[in-house]
C-alpha cells in the first residue's frame, strides 16, 4: 500500500489531495484540503503575482507540509496552473518555493491540464464511452480559461482553448463592474467574439447531441438552482435561468449571507453562468451533464496508471490518433498517401523490432508523424517541412507533453530526405533522445519514399534477416521501379543509423 499527495497551485485556490494506492486498484481519496488564494487575479490583470499573495502562498504551503507529516513515506506531486505559468515573475516564485519548502513544482502546460481533465472526466462520468458515440461537446470552465473538446463516433475530433475563464473575466472587467448596472451585458460582449469564432470554425457544433460541463464554480450554480448535491447530475436551461436570476438580482453580500456562497466565489459565478448560457444557446441543447470532476483526480489517475498498473476503460491512444487524423483532414492532406505512409511505417516498425529495439510509445509517435507529416503543404508545397514543424509544434494533443510535441515536430521536419545534411549525427547533449529521433526518422523516410507516386502501389512490406542483414520484400501487383529507385537515399540513411546493409526487392503480390 502506498500514499500519494497532490498539491495543485490553481488560479483561484491551492489544494492538497491525499489518496491511497493499491496494486491495480482505483485510487482511494482519503482527504482533501484547499485554501482560496486568487493569485490568478494578479496575473490576469497585472501580469505578475504580488508580494502579498506570494507570502500567503508560502504560508499555505507550510501548513500543507505539516499535514503531510501525518503520512510517513508519502509520495508527492506538486503542479501549477495558468496563474503561475503566465506570471512574469514565475521563475522567482518557483525558486522561492523550492528553497523554502523543497518542493519542485511542475508548471503544467494547457495541454497537460486538458489531458488530466479528460482523464478524470472519462473515468468518472457514467457511460462516457457510450455518450461520445454521438456528437458530444465537453466544456471545462476554469478560472483562467475554458476548453471546448468535441467527440463523435467515440473519437476525439477537436479541442480548443479560450482565455475566457471566470477569474480572468472578473479581473479584467473589474473596473466596469463598479461603474455600470449592466455588467452582465459587458461580460456577454466580452466573451461573444471567441465563442462566435469557435462556432464558425467548428461547424460540427450544430450536430452536438450531448453537452458536458465541468468546473468548480458549477457546484454553486447548481446550489442556487436548487439541484441535488450528488456528484453527478443534469443542469437544464431552466435551472440555469433560475441561478442567473438570483445572481443578477442579489448583491454579493446577500449571496454570502442568504445563499451561503463563499466570498471568494461570488464574483466568479456570474461570468460562469453567462458562459454556460451562451454554450446552451449556440448548441441549441436544453440540458447538460455535470460530472463534478477536477484536475487533481486526473493527476492521481495518471500516477496510478503508471505506478500501480491501474487500468482505465477509455483509450487515450485512440483519441490522439483520431485527433491527428482530424487535424490532417483539416489541413487537406492527401489522405490516401498519409494512410499508406502510416501503414507502411507501422509494418516496417513491427518487422524490424529486433533491429531498432524501440518501445510501444515510439510506435505511436511514428504513427502520429506519418499521419501529420504533410500538414505544412496547406501553407507551402515547396516549404512544407518547416511549415509542418510550425503547425505541429503549436498543436495540443491530450497526453502529449511539450517535449513530446517538440519531438514529434522535429521528427516530421527531418523525415524529408533533403534535411539529411542538416542532421547532427552526434547530438551528444542528449544521445538517447537523438538516437530515438534518428531511428524513427529512418523508418518514416523509408515509408514515405515507398509512396513517391502517391498511388499506393506497395501492398505490404515483409522483412527477413539474411545473414544479419535485413531484406525488405515489397509486395505489389504493379511496376515499382520508381519506388525502388527513390528508396536509395532513404536506404543509405537507414543503413547508417542501424549499422547494417539492407536490401530491397520487388515481389509480385500473390493472386487470390
Amino acid at each position: 500500500m502506498r500514499y500519494l499527495a497532490v498539491i495543485n497551485l490553481g488560479s483561484h485556490e491551492i489544494s492538497l489531495s491525499i489518496c491511497q494506492l493499491r496494486n491495480r486498484e482505483c485510487p482511494q481519496l482519503l482527504e482533501k484540503v484547499s485554501r482560496a488564494l486568487a493569485f490568478g487575479r494578479d496575473t490576469y490583470s497585472e501580469g505578475a503575482i504580488s508580494e502579498e499573495k506570494i507570502v500567503e502562498l508560502m504560508d499555505v504551503l507550510a501548513d500543507f507540509q505539516l499535514k503531510l507529516k501525518e503520512y510517513p513515506h508519502i509520495e508527492l506531486v506538486a503542479v501549477a496552473e495558468s496563474a503561475i505559468r503566465e506570471a512574469g515573475n514565475r521563475l522567482f516564485i518557483l525558486d522561492l518555493i523550492q528553497r523554502q519548502t523543497g518542493l519542485d513544482v511542475d508548471v503544467l502546460s494547457n495541454n497537460d491540464q486538458v489531458y488530466y481533465q479528460l482523464l478524470a472526466l472519462s473515468h468518472k462520468l457514467q457511460d462516457f464511452d457510450q455518450i461520445i458515440m454521438e456528437p458530444t461537446l465537453a466544456v471545462e470552465l476554469g478560472a483562467g480559461s475554458i476548453q471546448f473538446t468535441l467527440y463523435d463516433q467515440g473519437r476525439l475530433l477537436n479541442t480548443q482553448n479560450m482565455k475566457l475563464g471566470s477569474l480572468r473575466i472578473a479581473s479584467v472587467l473589474e473596473e466596469l463592474r463598479e461603474h455600470t448596472r449592466n455588467f452582465e451585458d459587458y461580460v456577454l460582449e466580452f466573451i461573444s467574439g471567441d465563442l462566435a469564432y469557435y462556432k464558425s470554425h467548428e461547424n460540427r457544433v450544430d450536430q452536438v447531441k450531448h453537452l458536458i460541463l465541468n468546473g468548480s464554480n458549477l457546484f454553486y450554480i447548481r446550489q442556487l438552482a436548487g439541484l441535488s448535491s450528488a456528484s453527478q447530475t443534469l443542469l437544464s436551461q431552466e435551472d440555469l435561468q433560475k441561478a442567473l436570476k438570483i445572481l443578477t438580482r442579489k448583491t454579493g453580500q446577500a449571496l454570502i449571507r442568504e445563499d451561503h456562497i463563499p466570498s471568494e466565489h461570488v464574483k466568479l459565478l456570474l461570468p460562469t453562468a453567462l458562459i454556460v448560457g451562451e454554450v446552451f444557446r449556440f448548441t441549441d441543447l436544453h440540458q447538460a451533464y455535470l460530472p463534478d470532476t477536477n484536475m487533481e483526480e486526473g493527476i492521481i489517475l495518471a500516477y496510478a496508471m503508471r505506478e500501480v498498473r491501474y487500468q482505465i476503460k477509455h483509450d487515450f491512444s485512440a483519441d490522439r490518433l483520431s485527433l491527428a487524423r482530424a487535424i490532417s483532414q483539416h489541413y487537406k492532406t492527401d489522405q490516401a498517401h498519409c494512410g499508406q505512409v502510416e501503414k507502411l511505417a507501422l509494418e516496417i516498425f513491427d518487422e524490424t523490432k529486433k533491429l531498432h529495439g524501440l518501445e510501444a510509445s515510439d510506435r505511436e509517435m511514428l504513427q502520429l508523424a506519418a499521419i501529420l507529416h504533410n500538414v505544412g503543404k496547406y501553407i507551402s508545397i515547396s516549404k512544407d517541412d518547416r511549415r509542418s514543424y510550425d503547425i505541429v509544434r503549436s498543436l495540443e494533443i491530450p497526453g502529449m507533453s511539450n517535449s513530446d510535441m517538440e519531438f514529434l515536430a522535429e521528427l516530421i521536419y527531418v523525415h524529408d530526405l533533403h534535411h539529411l545534411q542538416d542532421m547532427d549525427m552526434d547530438h551528444s547533449h542528449d544521445q538517447a533522445r537523438s538516437l530515438r529521433l534518428f531511428k524513427l526518422a529512418a523508418i518514416l523516410m523509408l515509408a514515405n519514399a515507398m509512396d513517391i507516386s502517391h498511388r499506393q502501389k506497395i501492398a505490404r512490406v515483409r522483412v527477413q534477416n539474411k545473414k544479419g542483414r535485413p531484406r525488405f520484400s515489397l509486395y505489389s501487383s504493379e511496376d515499382i521501379t520508381l519506388e525502388l529507385w527513390n528508396l536509395e537515399q532513404a536506404k543509405a540513411f537507414f543503413d547508417q543509423v542501424f549499422l547494417t546493409k539492407s536490401e530491397f526487392v520487388a515481389r509480385m503480390l500473390p493472386q487470390n
